[in-house]
Formats: C-alpha cells, sequence, structure tokens
C-alpha cells in the first residue's frame, strides 16, 4: 500500500470508525490486519517482520487476546472436553536443531 493510499485508508478509518488494523501498534479489537507486505519497515528487524507492538513488547499476538474475543471464542465450546495442546518437557527427546 502507498504512502497516500494507506493516509487516505486511516482517514476514511477514522471517519467510518472501522476497526481495521491501519495504525500500529493495531487496535486489539481490529477484524482485518495488513498483509506482510503492508507491514511498516521496522529499523533492525528483518523485510515484513511481524513484530509491531514494539520494543517493550514480550507477548505479541498476544495482544490480540482480548476478553472481546475469548468471549466469542467461548460460543464455539459445544461439550466442555478440555484438550490440551502442550507437550511434556521431554519430547521431543532430541531437539529437531542438532
Amino acid at each position: 500500500m502507498s504512502g497516500a493510499s494507506n493516509r487516505l485508508t486511516k482517514i476514511k478509518d477514522a471517519l467510518t470508525m472501522n476497526k481495521t488494523a491501519t495504525t500500529i501498534p493495531w487496535d486489539p479489537d481490529c477484524t482485518i490486519f495488513p498483509t506482510r507486505k503492508e507491514l511498516p519497515t521496522i529499523p533492525g528487524a528483518p523485510p515484513e517482520a511481524a513484530w509491531v507492538w514494539g520494543e517493550d513488547d514480550h507477548i505479541g499476538r498476544l495482544n490480540l487476546l482480548t476478553p472481546t474475543r475469548i468471549k466469542a471464542a467461548s460460543a464455539e465450546i459445544k461439550t466442555g472436553e478440555v484438550i490440551p495442546l502442550d507437550l511434556p518437557l521431554n519430547v521431543p527427546e532430541v531437539p529437531g536443531f542438532s
């Protein structure tokens, strides 16, 4: 997105109160996010880096895990069954990077 186009999008979103990710860091309540090519250049970061939350942030995309999103996700619960997604500390026994 060109600079002028991005600026126009920001103005339109401000006037229409759209929740789009046209400002960085993103509003956690956004429903539309930029493509990799639309991400801003971050000094010292690899090209198209998606770490846009600032130098002092340590949770990244977890910033998007808001009470509103959690409530919406809870509507998907059908049985109440808990399915753990973590692994024991000894798995894998042989690290994949050696």
